[in-house]
């Protein structure tokens, strides 16, 4: 019977593909039932889609009986083409196995890092590149985003030392050097990048390289920065060679040469902080606290201390309880010490807080006031020389006065013709005043002072003699008369 339109069945369960249309030259044989159980004969390779497409469509004038045995076949094949998925049929390669899930992740992972490839380098765009190899001498890093695009950067961005290999996230700079190289940062670094500057105002962290008499050189990620000498601190250093090292936080105060030297300051970042420091402490401050504090110079009158913020002076009188001839001998610089805020003054402008640090510690006289007995023989030794006597101390931080009558049993024109600074000398108690905290001494034995008392004693009564009086008015009070008068 010739060919005619042919409806086609769903195969759908065996193959996405229609099957294909007989060949309109042969005579369509009569459609019979098919033996599933021969198929395996009919087509050695056991491809149920090669059995269903090699099978004649069936004829509009198929009956219901054979339609429904063509639908049976049809569900068998399906099923069979199931089962040899499940199992290999013999004499056939098994199927690939499944992926590992790692795998996959490391081929979704590369995919992803050869997109980023795909990015356009250009100026400030965001590109990933792998680090190729490291230069020491010149601490730069160099990294290649593709066969044909490298970039150059510096070590200093990178928290830890980079290997080769490593795939960072880079930030290309404003344009590429004279050999086809990108300038680069590192992604989440606020560092300029070759080709870049900084800008007056800025605030930076800086690396100290070198140090020396004129100052720090430092580097702020490969930027080339100086700190003068006078901007490294609010006070004189000596030495500067124990900043190198270390990174500092300053301020650009210059750029110079297009941005090829850099100059820093970090005083002007600790006078703003001083400031600051120095009028929440003015707010709390009052005459008679004692608070804690640094000394931060010397000088011949005394000591200036650091109270976090605010500079106070302690007076050389108020070092210690004993005389200080050099401060020096009693607090260095860097030394906290405990002082008490003795008065705040301000006048012109300025605020001037004087401190003790005597007053902070035990007196001396009260403790040893008990001791101090009236004609008690001590040593001592000559602390200061006056023109009216000299002072001798006795004890730790108690000091007598020795008057010029009391230091000879002749008469002296000064003290300093009779005793040396720092000359120990017998003394002999002759007064004391707690309220006063004073002490008299004497150096004359009581037996001179008491040959003195009664000369005295005569000079008085002889001079209450109307003759006497005549004499002294004629001749002068201020030498003896001759035979004793």
């Amino acid at each position: 019977m010739g060919q005619s339109s042919v409806p086609r069945y769903n195969f759908n369960t065996m193959s996405d593909t229609d099957p294909q249309p007989a060949n309109e030259s042969h005579t369509e044989p009569k459609a019979a039932p098919v033996d599933p159980s021969n198929t395996s004969d009919a087509n050695p390779a056991g491809n149920p889609a090669s059995e269903a497409a090699a099978s004649p469509p069936p004829s509009e004038d198929l009956s219901p009986e054979i339609s429904a045995e063509v639908d049976a076949m049809l569900a068998d094949q399906a099923e069979n083409m199931s089962k040899s998925l499940e199992k290999p049929a013999e004499g056939t390669q098994p199927p690939a196995p499944s992926m590992d899930p790692s795998a996959i992740l490391d081929a979704a992972l590369g995919a992803m890092n050869a997109a980023d490839n795909l990015v356009v380098l250009a100026p400030g765009a965001r590109a990933t590149g792998s680090v190729q190899s490291v230069n020491l001498d010149r601490k730069e890093a160099m990294v290649e985003f593709g066969p044909k695009d490298s970039g150059i950067c510096s070590l200093d961005q990178f928290d830890s030392f980079p290997n080769p290999g490593e795939r960072f996230i880079f930030i290309l700079g404003p344009a590429q050097d004279a050999e086809g190289l990108w300038p680069l940062r590192l992604e989440g670094s606020a560092t300029p990048v070759k080709g870049q500057t900084l800008e007056k105002g800025q605030v930076v962290e800086a690396l100290v390289k070198k140090a020396n008499k004129g100052g720090l050189e430092m580097s702020f990620k490969g930027i080339r920065c100086f700190m003068p000498a006078s901007q490294v601190d609010l006070t004189h250093h000596e030495t500067f060679d124990n900043f190198v090292g270390l990174k500092l936080e300053a301020k650009v105060i210059e750029v110079r040469e297009g941005g090829k030297n850099v100059i820093l300051s970090r005083r002007a970042l600790l006078v703003v902080a001083q400031r600051e420091r120095r009028k929440d402490l003015l707010k709390n401050l009052t005459v008679g606290d004692t608070v804690e504090g640094t000394v931060q110079s010397i000088q011949p009158f005394g000591a200036f201390v650091d109270l976090g913020g605010l500079q106070g002076l302690v007076h050389v009188a108020e070092l210690a309880h004993s005389r200080v001839n050099d401060p020096s001998q009693v607090v260095k610089v860097g030394q906290t010490i405990r002082v008490k805020v003795l008065k705040i003054e301000k006048k012109d402008g300025k605020t001037r807080v004087g401190l003790s640090l005597k007053q902070t510690m035990e007196d001396p006289f009260v403790a040893a006031a008990g001791s101090l007995e009236v004609g008690s023989e001590l040593s001592g030794r000559v602390t200061k020389i006056l023109d009216f006597g000299a002072f001798v101390e006795i004890a730790p931080g108690i000091e007598g006065l020795v008057h010029i009558s009391e230091i000879s049993n002749r008469r002296i024109q000064h003290p300093s013709s009779v005793l040396k600074q720092d000359m120990v000398v017998q003394v002999t108690i002759l007064s004391v005043d707690e309220g006063k905290r004073k002490v008299s001494l004497t150096m004359r034995s009581a037996m001179d002072r008491e040959k003195d008392n009664q000369k005295k004693d005569g000079d008085s009564m002889r001079a209450e003699d109307p003759s006497v009086r005549k004499l002294l008015a004629k001749f002068g009070s201020n030498r003896d008369l001759r035979g004793g008068i």
